[in-house]
């Protein structure tokens, strides 16, 4: 295990107290600097569509994310065209919100530019300065 806060996290507690999943996600994920660009594509893509939403309702259909956008390949969804928006549409395993559908493929055509220099993640860490941030609020 990574982290060792959550007996005493009053909200984890209160809210995932049993979710075996949920748990991992926050062991094993949360907060660990990610090395893979398609990786860091899924989580900017789930933050995305979490927007307006309880974080539990898209971490529960992960895996029909991952499913429903070829396991977040970076060049494969960049080539989406509107046959796919489409089919992503009426797909009910996943949120069907075409403009969360459509940013996540205008994301995909984006990181594939900065791939042409540089990895996503290099590209990221560059932004940062390449520092990690600790919330101290």
């Amino acid at each position: 295990m990574i982290t060792n806060w959550f007996d005493d996290d009053p909200l984890f507690n209160r809210y995932y107290p049993y979710d075996a999943g949920y748990r991992y996600y926050f062991e094993h994920e949360w907060g660990i600097p990610v090395q893979r660009d398609e990786q860091l594509f899924e989580f900017l893509s789930l933050g995305g569509f979490a927007a307006g939403l309880n974080w539990a309702v898209v971490f529960n259909k992960r895996s029909a994310f991952s499913a429903a956008f070829d396991a977040w390949q970076i060049e494969v969804v960049a080539a989406y065209r509107p046959e796919q928006i489409t089919g992503l549409l009426s797909n009910s395993a996943i949120i069907r919100n075409r403009r969360k559908i459509e940013a996540v493929i205008h994301n995909a055509r984006l990181i594939q530019q900065i791939r042409t220099t540089q990895s996503f993640k290099d590209y990221l860490w560059q932004q940062l300065g390449h520092q990690s941030y600790r919330c101290t609020s």
